[in-house]
């Protein structure tokens, strides 16, 4: 069955921020009117804002169909019930006319422990250096690490923004002797393996396109957690690389989501120790923990010098424990179900 496209402006997907910042942080938002009533019209602006930023917060860390559960009860009882604060910034009123920068922050414990009441998972951040591997295989020739002769690389490397999103390989000839046609089509996950070993363990992107008869076919593949999914197979009569770009995004991160997302339902146990050089550097390791939004607790075991262990109590599973980690400036190495911390 052949699928329609429907077309989508994502600038601000594409934009760097998005995959830097936390999830959770909202933006100042300016608001400028003119009115009678300054108050009402006032706090209706920020009614909207509030709506607008906590449907955006759990958009960004649930997967499709776990947001859409949760949507139709978003009102403003609901939203009031997570904000932390509201922040005020250059705010003026002259006569009838109003202006400021308005940014409402939301409390991240209490967004969490409501998912995990209501048993629904989440991701605590997108996937960084998405390294795209887009092989054509056209009538006449078949064609992977090329800047030149793959079209579709080509037009990426002609648009800059989506390069945020979609990440290029190095086209060397590491690549290709890592990973070539007859693997990509036999979806050789050995071979898949170890190119992604070479990219630091960076997620990858499949995109494989086929001409076949008057149609070109798409099969869209994530490897993440040294795993391959299928996100979706596509069937167009031609090549429009704009749109092919632009209306996989979402799709492609909603399969990242659901096989990225926290487990909210068992609490996991590690023994752990963990190393510090004095005590300033053991009061930045348990500033940095406190930060690790799955870790449920830590219970103090055992002192020795320049070493304590603990007991972590945790969501998730391993491998989502140590993303965060490091993006907290911690090292985390597993061994059986024990682990040793410290600093990066």
């Amino acid at each position: 069955m052949r699928i329609t496209f429907i077309f989508f402006i994502f600038l601000l997907f594409f934009n760097k921020n998005s995959f830097c910042n936390s999830l959770f942080d909202t933006d100042f938002n300016e608001v400028n009117f003119t009115s009678n009533n300054i108050d009402l019209e006032k706090q209706k602006r920020i009614n909207e804002i509030k709506l607008t930023n906590i449907k955006k917060i759990f958009n960004n860390i649930l997967n499709r169909n776990d947001y859409n559960l949760i949507k139709r009860n978003i009102d403003e009882n609901f939203t009031n019930s997570f904000i932390k604060n509201i922040v005020f910034k250059d705010e003026k009123i002259i006569n009838n006319n109003y202006f400021s920068n308005i940014q409402i922050n939301f409390d991240k414990n209490k967004i969490i422990n409501f998912l995990r009441k209501e048993k629904l998972s989440y991701v605590e951040f997108y996937p960084e250096n998405f390294i795209s591997i887009i092989y054509e295989k056209r009538k006449i020739s078949k064609n992977l690490f090329s800047k030149k002769n793959n079209s579709h690389y080509e037009y990426l490397l002609s648009n800059e923004k989506l390069l945020n999103f979609y990440n290029l390989p190095k086209f060397d000839i590491n690549d290709r002797f890592l990973l070539n046609s007859n693997d990509i089509e036999n979806l050789d996950l050995n071979k898949i393996n170890k190119f992604q070993n070479k990219y630091s363990n960076n997620d990858l992107l499949f995109i494989i396109s086929e001409e076949f008869d008057e149609y070109i076919y798409y099969s869209i593949y994530i490897y993440t957690k040294k795993l391959l999914y299928l996100v979706k197979n596509i069937k167009v009569n031609d090549y429009d690389y704009e749109l092919l770009f632009n209306s996989i995004y979402l799709d492609i991160l909603d399969a990242w989501k659901t096989n990225n997302k926290i487990q909210n339902e068992n609490l996991l146990n590690i023994y752990c120790s963990i190393s510090y050089f004095n005590l300033l550097e053991l009061k930045e390791i348990r500033e940095n923990l406190q930060n690790i939004s799955i870790i449920k607790r830590i219970l103090l075991k055992k002192i020795s010098y320049k070493n304590n262990y603990y007991d972590f109590y945790f969501y998730g599973d391993q491998y989502i424990l140590n993303k965060l980690f490091i993006k907290n400036n911690l090292r985390i190495n597993f061994h059986d179900n024990n682990c040793k911390i410290n600093l990066k």
